[in-house]
């Protein structure tokens, strides 16, 4: 898959939120995942807001293909 599996967008599900969150992803470590908020919808945070995930959360459902 590659480079373009992580260039792809990506809804992050966030507690609290019934709808997820459209983000891409800007880094990605072994240890964490940096996405930044790319969802016009979403007045919690500006447009290029930075989340920080662990790997395991990442993992666990948290973030999924758009």
């Amino acid at each position: 898959m590659g480079l373009s599996y992580l260039a792809q967008d990506w809804l992050l599900s966030l507690p609290g939120r019934p709808e997820p969150v459209a983000v891409q992803i800007v880094e990605a470590t072994p240890q964490q995942l940096r996405v930044k908020n790319v969802d016009y919808g979403y007045a919690d945070a500006d447009i290029g807001h930075i989340f920080v995930l662990d790997v395991p959360a990442a993992a666990a459902g948290q973030l999924h293909p758009r």
